[in-house]
């Protein structure tokens, strides 16, 4: 088990990242942009690791089994939580 909480690995995840938040200033704007794209390529690896752990889910060893279900369950609950329509402005 971690010796980290989830609150603790996100919060070394930003530190190492750095800023993404748009500031207005093309210089430090485009740093955090290449910043975004970096924390993008990390979450990328790490929602790929739980696609792959959701094979397990049909087995029959219990620790094996609940990996999986765990990984399918939190997929989905990614699915239903962030509809991107409910963050982006549409334009009228």
């Amino acid at each position: 088990m971690s010796k980290f909480d989830a609150e603790q690995i996100a919060n070394l995840v930003f530190a190492l990242v750095g800023d993404i938040e748009a500031y207005g200033e093309t210089h430090i704007d485009k740093e955090n942009q290449d910043n975004q794209k970096i924390l993008t390529d990390v979450v990328d690896t790490l929602v790929w690791s739980l696609i792959q752990n959701t094979k397990y889910a049909k087995r029959h060893e219990y620790s094996m089994k609940v990996i999986g279900e765990d990984a399918i369950e939190f997929l989905g609950y990614l699915v239903e939580e962030y509809d991107l329509n409910d963050y982006v402005r549409k334009e009228e």
